[in-house]
């Protein structure tokens, strides 16, 4: 068949594209020098649709940015004077967050318009603090989590410099209500912005950076060590004039059974652990439960681990959260559960946060902003790598009184600026890479944005399923950007409600853009 483009004109330009083909292609990555996903081919057919209205493609990107603000981020100019980029974007989501958290980290930088050249994170060689642990595999493995853990705090703490104790108070107890809290406008967010504007971006880019880094360094020391001599212990660590941010931290060792952790810091040999509250985690096996831990309020978190099917719970800022901080999980095999209220599981704002599952046949579920989510000044990343897996946004938050029976959902690919302060928002990527998934979510969402933002959900293989009430699967809304780029499979496409499918809502840009299959 040949490939088809269908155009929609309303206040907004609304595009939605689909190519298919009789039978569709075995899944696969797409190719290192891959030319542009809008091709020569296309264009021409989307110019000739335009002339026949008067119009050219330059005219897409008319009247979309009348205003401006100082969180504005060049991506979303971009893609607001220029829709058809969308595509472009997309491409560049699925080939910078898939299976490298240390790469996706230094690439995310460009999007929150972070010069990546004068990112350096300052390496520490020596550490010389004393620990009482045994064996003396262990006792390394926590010189590698401290060393990395102090140069990430280092870093973040760095960017808040210009914060004082009062500025960081507020932050904790307001700032989260920026978006964890039901209401966007019945309460003023000009003191809290203007805080939160001191917070240097970079320096929590060069704090992410570090985290991914010390996964790194610890999945590759884990995978010559074998803890089945491991004593369950704990620590708490002693006042040191060369270290004295780490007073207090307490850390805990677990052997192969099961074990209940709340320390600060833990290393784990297997068992069907339990986990509460925990900053930095590096667990070997096991079929574990997290509950609240590695978020990124104000802090720096990481969780890594490497084997079995776990379950993460929490409520917000957590499981890759992030909200004037950062914070990175990576679960490397298992099929895993993950389940959160808010800002969750791959989100950020004033911050970084990012959750990679590595294999697995996984399932997500959150209530809102979570699965990917930028919100100001925020970068969120859920790359799902391998397996069938299921995701749902919504089912607690009501959309009332627009629609009091109906839950809001603003995840999965989506960037939400705060239009009742007129501040624009951040971006937020779901990469799905392979497998047969199925998307649900309800008011907002699936590669969607609003206000000043963009939202992007890539899936690259198998065949799919995407179920929405309203407002996504590709779509911006008010002067905002949204693209849902589907590579390959026979996949299926359910909106109720409509402003979805390719669609720009009030001077908006959305790109539905589906490659092959049936």
């Amino acid at each position: 068949m040949k490939p088809r483009l269908v155009l929609f004109f309303a206040v907004a330009a609304a595009i939605g594209l689909g190519l298919r083909a009789e039978d569709p292609p075995k899944p696969a990555p797409p190719a290192k020098e891959e030319g542009p996903l809008l091709d020569e081919a296309v264009m021409r057919q989307l110019a000739k649709a335009l002339d026949s209205v008067n119009l050219s493609v330059d005219d897409l990107g008319w009247n979309k940015r009348p205003i401006d603000d100082d969180f504005r981020l060049k991506c979303v100019n971009d893609t607001l004077d220029r829709p058809m980029n969308l595509a472009a974007w997309a491409a560049k989501a699925e080939k910078e967050f898939n299976d490298d958290p240390l790469a996706a980290a230094r690439a995310g930088t460009a999007w929150l318009d972070v010069d990546p050249s004068k990112i350096v994170v300052q390496r520490e060689e020596k550490f010389g603090i004393e620990l009482p642990v045994e064996p003396a595999a262990a006792k390394q493995l926590f010189f590698a989590a401290l060393r990395n853990w102090r140069r990430a705090e280092r870093e973040r703490r760095a960017a808040m410099e210009a914060l004082d104790d009062a500025d960081e108070a507020m932050l904790r107890k307001d700032g989260v209500r920026l978006y964890a809290d039901e209401s966007e406008e019945d309460w003023n967010m000009t003191t809290t912005l203007a805080t939160a504007k001191k917070i240097d971006i970079a320096g929590l880019f060069k704090a992410e950076i570090a985290l991914a880094e010390a996964a790194n360094e610890l999945r590759s020391a884990c995978a010559k060590i074998d803890g089945k001599d491991w004593k369950t212990g704990t620590w708490t660590l002693p006042a040191s004039t060369a270290y004295p941010e780490l007073k207090g931290l307490t850390l805990a060792l677990g052997g192969p059974g099961p074990d209940r952790h709340t320390a600060d810091i833990v290393i784990d040999a297997g068992g069907d652990d339990v986990y509460e509250g925990c900053k930095l985690v590096v667990d070997l096996g096991g079929n574990d439960t997290f509950t609240n831990c590695g978020g990124g309020l104000l802090s720096c978190g990481l969780i890594l681990d490497l084997a079995g099917n776990d379950r993460y719970l929490g409520g917000n800022i957590t499981q890759g959260g992030a909200a004037f901080g950062c914070s990175l999980l990576i679960d490397v095999a298992g099929d895993d559960r993950y389940e959160a209220d808010t800002a969750s599981q791959g989100s950020g704002f004033f911050g970084v946060g990012m959750l990679f599952d590595l294999a697995g046949n996984d399932g997500y579920r959150g209530a809102k902003h979570v699965q990917g989510f930028g919100g100001v000044r925020g970068l969120g990343v859920l790359s799902d790598v391998a397996g069938n897996d299921t995701y749902y946004a919504g089912g607690k938050y009501s959309h009332a009184p627009l629609l009091p029976e109906n839950f809001q959902s603003l995840s999965q690919g989506f960037g939400f600026g705060l239009r009742g302060a007129n501040t624009s928002g951040g971006v937020g990527i779901l990469a799905d890479h392979a497998g047969n998934d199925q998307y649900t979510a309800e008011v907002f969402g699936q590669g969607a944005s609003y206000w000043f933002s963009l939202g992007v959900l890539v899936d690259s293989a198998g065949h799919d399923k995407y179920d929405l009430y309203q407002y996504g699967q590709g779509a911006g809304i008010h002067l905002s950007s949204g693209v849902l780029f589907d590579r390959a499979g026979n996949d299926s496409y359910s909106c109720n409600n409509g402003v979805a499918q390719g669609c720009g809502h009030d001077w908006a840009a959305g790109m539905l853009l589906d490659l092959a299959g049936n």
